[in-house]
């Protein structure tokens, strides 16, 4: 799951260091996003806004061998991993 959002990520020009942004999101049992919401902020809204669009551009997540996804998890955001 963690290769396909990473994939999908557009780093904005501006972005200066590493910052980080950590993002809670919530799924259904189809793997297609519920919510996801900022749980802390990087300081930069660039950085938090490019967070956020990487989840809606990676819907639906992967199911695992069940044929279900997670229902919930947090991920870290940085430009440089």
């Amino acid at each position: 799951m963690l290769q396909r959002v990473k994939a999908n990520i557009v780093v904005p020009e501006d972005i200066a260091d590493n910052p980080s942004a950590l993002v809670s999101v919530r799924l259904a049992a189809d793997g297609s996003r519920l919510s996801a919401r900022l749980s802390m902020s990087s300081g930069g809204a660039g950085w938090d806004n490019a967070a956020l669009r990487v989840l809606a551009r990676s819907d639906p997540f992967p199911r695992d061998e069940n044929g279900k996804g997670p229902d919930s998890f947090i991920i870290t955001f940085r430009p440089n991993d």
